[in-house]
């Protein structure tokens, strides 16, 4: 019994290293994340990574990143995958984007199209008033909003139309612009960015600037947009007459436009 059990770890272990072309690392992690899978035989491995390729069109250097992101996988179906697929290629999902989408979020396979991912979907398009074009967009700006927990987005989008006074397109627009929003945490990010913003660049200033850039939201409070508000006030300027678009900056190009400002100020980049 134990030769059978040993044949068939050295066996796995072959097929995640050399056949897959898996680094040591990543077999690693994946063995840690799912124990299990040291069992599983590998003609049932390689029966679900051909379905892996025939719905995906990955080739073989995507195996490392979309196994070891979520080795869970092995777990589920293959026909269940297949319907995740069809039904993401049904909304207008290119297949770019499709396999954008699960080499990123691999896991988004794991889930039920029928009581998880259509549900979400129809909530979204009825809360928004989204057209068939939007679903695409928003999908592929953040795929978690497929899964997440409705309730929670409720949450967060009542919270974001009270403190910033939206109401529906104002809210489309916002989130197909930066749908990440929605995957921030209420009480340690939403909340208190918004609370810092209103005090440092006033209510008429924050309701528009979120609209058009809606990712200063996104941005780090205490790591980005704090530093950055206060280094602007040190050198004089006041944060309300600033286009926020520059607290989003990388690092280099935030340094050029403090310097192009010198004494004359502009807000241009």
């Amino acid at each position: 019994m134990s030769n059978v059990v040993e044949d068939v770890l050295r066996g796995t272990l072959s097929y995640l290293r050399f056949t897959l072309s898996l680094s040591k690392d990543v077999v690693r992690e994946v063995v840690i994340k799912c124990p299990k899978l040291l069992g599983y035989n590998t003609g049932l491995l390689e029966e679900k990574i051909k379905v892996f390729r025939e719905i995906t069109g990955f080739g073989e250097e995507d195996y490392e990143v979309f196994v070891g992101r979520n080795p869970k996988i092995f777990k589920y179906g293959v026909e269940n995958f297949r319907g995740t697929v069809e039904y993401f290629k049904g909304l207008g999902i290119g297949e770019e984007g499709l396999e954008r989408i699960l080499l990123n979020y691999p896991r988004i396979l794991t889930y039920s199209v029928t009581s998880k991912l259509r549900p979400n979907i129809s909530y979204f398009t009825d809360r928004l008033d989204l057209k068939p074009r939007d679903v695409p967009v928003l999908l592929k700006g953040f795929p978690p909003l497929a899964w997440l927990r409705k309730e929670d987005l409720e949450r967060k989008l009542e919270f974001l139309e009270t403190e910033l006074g939206y109401d529906k397109e104002d809210m489309r627009g916002m989130i197909l612009r930066m749908p990440q929003v929605l995957g921030l945490s209420l009480e340690r990010n939403l909340k208190p960015s918004l609370e810092y913003l209103r005090e440092e660049i006033g209510e008429a200033s924050l309701r528009e600037s979120c609209k058009e850039f809606p990712s200063v939201l996104v941005y780090s409070l205490e790591g980005r947009v704090r530093p950055r508000v206060e280094e602007l006030k040190r050198r004089g300027f006041e944060p309300r007459f600033v286009q926020v678009y520059v607290l989003g900056l990388g690092e280099e190009r935030w340094k050029k436009w403090l310097e192009k400002q010198g004494e004359t100020w502009t807000i241009n980049e």
